[in-house]
């Protein structure tokens, strides 16, 4: 850019610079300047706030509660739109802080139109009604601009859900569950939307890594939370699991047949055979011959004469039975 150019552009701002420093001598006169500059400024504005305004203010309305037999679908918030008349500084305050005084609805009261069990709507007349005793003083409320506030329900139900631990663990060497896991309670009851709880086929417990387990768990277990519209009973319930020492035990045990005829004799070979089983140490010293139950089935089609050793019921504190000899032969002979 050429001097005679920036000059050019420089000289209206010199003017203007030379002109104020006529005016004013000092920095004192400036400072005077400025003060009453903000002070006009101060009582033009506060002299608008004074008059009397007509806006168009946009407020939150808030839903509490839910009718009989039914519960509120989505957020429990609205907005409407509403022309105010009041003076300039009632309508600033009432602006300024309006997001933490919604317009509240109570969905149990009959403020609204229920136009089907799923659907409830507020009319402009009935949100005037019920708006405008909610405005702070000074306020008037010209008209609702907002044409209606439309609710959606979901009717009520109860289901009864069972229950699922999350729990993961590992037993020390030597060491088994004495009984599957148990839940108390096993199933809750839950009441919410029936549409939500369609989508539910039980509840969970909040995921544990219980580790190695060396003695019996025996604790209080949260369950896993629901979304707000469903209600459970309860939050939490106990999870047990008794776990006991085991160790190995051997022993000969006698072999009974079942559902010989009358007419028949059944005699089997050999007649006894050898356990070996784990049990709890609890019950070691009195587990016995006799508290094992091994038999065979009697049936004129066995092949050679020879049977399965099977196991009845075993008693408790008894687990992992090994039978040797598995198969056993057999003699037959008539009673008659």
């Amino acid at each position: 850019m050429s001097r005679a150019r920036l000059e050019s552009l420089l000289l209206p701002v010199w003017s203007v610079l030379v002109r104020l420093r006529r005016v004013f001598r000092t920095r004192t006169d400036v400072g005077i300047f400025l003060l009453l500059v903000f002070v006009a400024t101060v009582l033009w504005y506060l002299t608008k706030l004074s008059h009397e305004y007509t806006v168009d203010i946009r407020h939150d309305v808030r839903l509490a509660g839910h009718p009989k037999g039914a519960l509120l679908v989505g957020e429990p918030s609205r907005q409407v739109w509403l022309r105010l008349r009041g003076r300039g500084h009632t309508l600033l305050e009432f602006k300024t802080f309006s997001s933490g005084q919604p317009f509240k609805l109570d969905m149990e009261g009959d403020e609204y139109t229920r136009r089907s069990p799923e659907r409830g709507v507020l009319s402009r007349t009935q949100m005037a009604a019920l708006f405008g005793p909610q405005l702070p003083s000074g306020l008037v409320l010209e008209s609702v601009l907002t044409d209606s506030i439309v609710c959606e329900f979901s009717p009520l139900d109860r289901r009864l859900l069972p229950v699922r631990a999350q729990l993961t663990y590992s037993l020390a060497p030597q060491h088994v569950a004495v009984r599957p896991m148990e839940v108390v309670p096993d199933s809750i009851w839950v009441q919410g939307p029936k549409a939500e709880l369609e989508q539910l086929d039980s509840l969970l417990t909040v995921a544990v890594d219980l580790g190695e387990l060396r003695s019996s768990f025996d604790s209080l277990v949260a369950l896993e939370p629901l979304p707000a519209d469903l209600d459970m009973e309860a939050r939490e319930v106990s999870v047990r699991m008794p776990i006991s020492e085991f160790t190995q035990k051997e022993m000969d045990v006698e072999v009974r047949a079942v559902g010989v005829p009358d007419s028949l004799g059944v005699d089997l070979l050999p007649r006894t055979v050898r356990v070996r089983c784990a049990v709890h140490l609890a019950r070691y010293q009195r587990l016995g011959p006799k508290d094992l139950d091994l038999f065979c089935e009697f049936s004129p089609y066995a092949v050679d004469g020879r049977y399965i050793v099977q196991v009845g019921r075993l008693p408790e504190g008894v687990f992992g039975v090994e039978i040797t000899p598995s198969v056993v032969g057999s003699i037959v002979t008539s009673r008659y």
